[in-house]
């Protein structure tokens, strides 16, 4: 793996024997002691430039390969692997610690690794299974499509099958991916602020100079799927950890997917479309997924949609960094769905700095072309961590204001009024049933 040192990093021969060369000097009388003193020197200044030159070309095909061995996925066997305990459970996966030797032939060996596999309950129902392990084999290759990004988790290898797993040839656990392993959870973290609550003003700015940078790291990750034509689908706190170095990592892609796609849910290729009601904006039709509190309104009513569903859920997340809470604490999921999803209310940020304010409701507007793509909500969000508002923000004056939000009394009106229409709606029909 490591390559050999060249005889340059011993600086080669001397007096104009660096190259493999010898240089004959005819002697003159007139050749004064200062001038071959000179020449000398030069010699001495060129062999020194070859050794440096050609160090420099090692190290750096040392460091090139360095990075393609990082790159590469490894291909594992089962065997090879064993795993520690559990981290994490999901609808249809299992995470666990895991150690391989393969990692100590890598000079990142002490970062720890983590496997993702499916369930084995999943093996009763033949179909389920399928589906779930369609989706685990799409997830790494979208993994595998966006590795080396900083804020991405990374994929560093996958089992040897050579097709997707399928119960009647191979167990459940016969396809698994291995990752880098978590060192904590964005939820995890902000569960912890909640436990030790503060009310310093150093601390308070503190917290929310990290969660702003946490903001804008994720909104970096959201940035490169999408220039390279995934869409995440389920952006919030829960998927969101930090590396051993704190940085923030977007991870779980069990729902994302690339445009346009075949979507594993349904087995049907995406569809797409320009809708004129939303600026002539190209839609694909794609299943319903994500988590209510932070899904666009337009993924869960219609299922036609594009990048932009990810900046709403951004803007979610968002929220969710800054309080703490979960989008639309208090409220229940029947009426989040009539008063936000279908009803356009939004969370009342009034109590945000102005600039913050101005990003998320683009973010989060209702109509798909008046809705900033996540490259705009980045760079905003950039510029607006180095403006002055920023600075000025006041963590201790909002800290109490921003933690319960609620809708705007415009929206709330709005949408209350379309509740009792509803209600009126469902009465007479009842009644002409009767």
């Amino acid at each position: 793996m490591f390559l050999k040192r060249s005889s340059s990093f011993h600086g080669g021969a001397k007096n104009g024997q660096a190259n493999g060369t010898t240089s004959t000097t005819t002697p003159t009388t007139s050749t004064s002691p200062l001038r071959m003193w000179r020449r000398k020197q030069h010699r001495r200044s060129q062999s020194a430039d070859d050794a440096d030159s050609n160090a420099a070309a090692v190290a750096s095909a040392v460091a090139a390969q360095f990075k393609a061995e990082q790159e590469e996925l490894w291909r594992l066997k089962r065997r090879e692997i064993q795993l520690g305990k559990i981290l994490g459970e999901g609808g249809f996966a299992q995470v666990f610690s895991v150690t391989t030797k393969r990692a100590q032939l890598y000079p990142w060996k002490r970062q720890k690794l983590a496997l993702k596999q499916l369930r084995p309950e999943l093996l009763k129902d033949k179909t389920l299974f399928a589906r779930a392990a369609s989706s685990l084999v799409q997830e790494s290759r979208i993994m595998a499509q966006l590795k080396g990004h900083p804020h991405i988790l990374q994929l560093r290898g996958v089992s040897d099958e050579e097709e997707e797993p399928l119960p009647t040839k191979r167990g459940f656990d016969s396809f698994f991916l291995v990752t880098d392993a978590l060192r904590e959870t964005m939820t995890d973290r902000l569960l912890k602020w909640q436990e030790n609550p503060s009310s310093s003003r150093k601390v308070l700015e503190q917290r929310w100079n990290h969660q702003l940078q946490y903001a804008l790291q994720t909104a970096k990750a959201l940035v490169h799927c999408h220039e390279n034509g995934i869409i995440f689908r389920d952006c919030k706190a829960d998927n969101l950890g930090f590396s051993d170095d704190h940085t923030v990592q977007l991870f779980d892609f069990g729902m994302a997917r690339e445009l346009p796609c075949e979507d594993f849910d349904d087995a049907q290729t995406c569809a797409s479309s320009l809708d004129d009601a939303h600026g002539g904006e190209e839609l694909f039709q794609m299943t319903m997924c994500g988590t209510q509190r932070h899904v666009a309104p337009e993924v869960y009513n219609r299922g036609w949609y594009n990048l932009k569903a990810d900046s709403y859920s951004f803007a979610m997340t968002v929220l969710e960094l800054v309080t703490g809470k979960k989008p639309f604490p208090g409220m229940s999921l029947p009426v989040h769905k009539i008063l936000v999803l279908e009803g356009g209310g939004r969370p009342n940020v009034d109590a945000f700095p102005a600039g913050l304010q101005a990003i998320l409701r683009q973010a989060w507007a209702q109509n798909i072309s008046e809705r900033w793509t996540m490259a705009q909500v980045c760079a905003a969000l950039e510029t607006y961590i180095g403006s002055a508002d920023c600075s000025r923000h006041d963590p201790t004056n909002a800290s109490n204001k921003t933690a319960a939000p609620v809708l705007q009394d415009q929206a709330r009106s709005n949408n209350l009024a379309a509740t009792r229409q509803r209600t009126a709606c469902k009465k007479s029909m009842l009644a002409s049933a009767a």
